[in-house]
């Protein structure tokens, strides 16, 4: 068997991963001459640079969240490809409530104080009752809901299917999502990137919020109008922003969201693949396919996830 490893930690993969299967070729480039493998595990840009430049593969496995590039160019081919399930909601529910918490217990505002030497007793709030809004009940929208339910919060998940969900108390489809954002004192996406998601949140969407609600996405870039988001936040439409992930990457310089007093901008690492997680995924991935046993985290291309 070949496998072929399209990573900017190629190597780091490589070390970890030949050694528990000595019987496959490994390579982290092909050698001259050699444009077919029978397994490719990699980022989805690089894996999309080898299929336009004739790699030809049975079954691709992302070492990331999102697969959207390789969606579209996989519809008309006989190749498998999975992503990752399971490893990255406790990390990004990590990230979501690193930055509630901090919202409501104010430290902010008690930094900003201390660095003037000031004793400001500014009255903390607190999570318990505060209606949390998850935009997607896959694993990762499960973990965050989770976490808030730990903190006292009402969870309302909104999905396609609008199926319920045991880590939400609620779920809706996505036609009642502005009755859902209306509810809401937290509105946090984990979206993937679809054409049923891209520029769902938008200029209706984000009026449907209340004033007082904060936003975080941790999703995907492509589901946020920012041009929408930037003037609702300006207007006092919406009293906050987290943004990990945008519509192009690197934020450009030039974008209103770099210098808003009520926006904070992470540069997409609420999720990170480390090799070690992806690895123990795929091995036990790469057991199923030698066996024929059905792929964990198959997409289904039609859906996009």
């Amino acid at each position: 068997m070949k496998v072929l490893v399209l990573d900017e930690l190629a190597e780091d993969y490589l070390a970890l991963l030949a050694p528990t299967d000595g019987d496959a070729n490994w390579y982290s480039s092909l050698p001259a001459g050699l444009n077919r493998v029978d397994v490719v595990l990699g980022q989805p840009d690089r894996v999309l640079s080898f299929l336009q430049a004739g790699g030809r593969t049975d079954w691709i496995q992302s070492t990331w969240a999102g697969v959207a590039p390789l969606i579209e160019p996989l519809r008309a081919k006989s190749v498998l490809l999975t992503g990752l399930k399971g490893i990255f909601g406790p990390g990004i529910a990590e990230y979501v409530f690193a930055y509630l918490l901090q919202d409501v217990r104010k430290t902010r505002t008690y930094a900003e104080a201390q660095s003037t030497g000031r004793w400001d007793p500014v009255m903390p709030d607190t999570l318990q009752g505060k209606q949390l809004v998850v935009l997607g009940t896959g694993d990762i929208g499960s973990h965050v809901a989770s976490l808030g339910k730990a903190f006292g919060m009402h969870t309302l998940g909104v999905s396609h299917s609008g199926r319920a969900q045991s880590a939400f108390d609620t779920v809706c489809s996505v036609t009642d999502l502005h009755l859902a954002l209306a509810t809401a004192d937290y509105v946090v996406s984990v979206l993937p990137d679809t054409k049923e998601t891209q520029g769902l949140v938008n200029q209706s969407s984000l009026a449907s919020m209340p004033a007082h609600a904060m936003f975080v996405n941790v999703g995907r870039g492509q589901t946020v109008d920012e041009t929408a988001l930037a003037q609702t936040l300006a207007s006092g439409g919406l009293r906050r922003a987290v943004l990990d992930v945008f519509q192009v990457e690197p934020l450009n310089a030039t974008s209103p969201l770099w210098g808003m007093a009520n926006v904070d901008v992470t540069p997409h690492v609420a999720a990170v693949s480390y090799p070690t997680d992806v690895s123990r995924f795929f091995t036990e991935n790469l057991r199923r396919y030698t066996h024929g046993e059905p792929l964990l985290g198959l997409i289904d291309l039609d859906r996009g996830y």
